[in-house]
Formats: structure tokens, C-alpha cells, sequence
């Protein structure tokens, strides 16, 4: 889910515990930008709005002094006042619309046997990620992709 309030930033809560990255454009710097990245140690499924609203105020507060250190001209964004807990959506494999759409084809469904499609809204955040799934066989039968974007 994306930071928003004009931060290039997402949140991953796709694990047990929450990652927030922020990217901010930094010429002066070997690589040319800075990627924080913050995480909670309590399970997602614990946290309020709130104590995620505090995940990302302090990642973008650190990102904000760490732009200012080392002299990036990058534009910054605004305090968050709200996060986004966008639930993944499931639908069939062959009919994914998200993050997921045209990762595999008719016929790849058909011939790996995938079933669902585990995904979030695309283009809206730092991260991307598609689950998909095959008949229950155990965990050995599912593909989880993630994707990573820049400024």
C-alpha cells in the first residue's frame, strides 16, 4: 500500500510484521537517492491504524532529516495523516486485475494448475506484490512476487 501525502513510499504487509520504505531523490549522493526502511516487530494483525500511522510518520520523518544532511533537492512530502490497509483482493488466477494482471497467461494458468489470484490495487505504491496459488497441495504450490519501483 502506498505512504502516500506525496512521499514515493509503501508500506509491505504481506509478512508478519510491517516494512514502510521511503525513496527520496538525493543528486549529490553516489546512487543518486536514499531508501529508508523501517519495520515493527508486533504482527500486523495487532497493530491499529494509529501505531501504523506512527510506522509511517517515522519513516518519513527520518527520511526528512536525512535528506536535509545530505543536501538532496528531491521533493518531499507532507506528514501522514492516514494510512492505507488496502486488503488483497482473491479472485480466480485466469482474472486478475491488480498486481497480478497479465503476470501469467491463460495458458500459464492452465499448465502450472494455478487457481487464485492474491493481489492489491496496481501502480499506487513504492512495492508491488501478486500471490498465486494452486490447487491445495501445501505451501510448495504457491508463487509469491514482489516488485520494486524507483522515483
Amino acid at each position: 500500500s502506498p505512504i502516500g501525502f506525496g512521499w514515493n513510499g509503501s508500506f509491505s504487509t504481506s509478512g508478519l510484521t510491517p516494512d514502510a520504505a521511503v525513496l527520496v531523490d538525493c543528486a549529490p549522493l553516489p546512487g543518486k537517492g536514499l531508501l529508508v526502511l523501517a519495520s515493527a516487530r508486533q504482527d500486523v494483525k495487532e497493530l491499529s491504524d494509529e501505531q501504523l500511522l506512527q510506522l509511517a510518520r517515522f519513516t518519513t520523518e527520518s527520511a526528512r532529516r536525512a535528506a536535509e544532511r545530505f543536501g538532496c533537492e528531491g521533493t518531499l512530502g507532507q506528514r501522514p495523516s492516514a494510512v492505507d490497509r488496502t486488503r488483497w483482493t482473491t479472485r480466480p488466477a485466469a482474472r486478475a486485475t491488480g498486481t497480478c494482471r497479465d503476470v501469467v497467461g491463460p495458458r500459464d494458468v492452465e499448465r502450472l494448475g494455478l487457481t487464485t489470484a492474491s493481489e492489491k490495487p496496481a501502480g499506487r505504491a513504492l512495492t508491488e506484490e501478486c500471490s498465486l496459488r494452486g490447487p491445495e497441495r501445501g505451501e510448495g504450490h504457491h508463487v509469491r512476487l514482489r516488485a520494486y519501483y524507483g522515483p
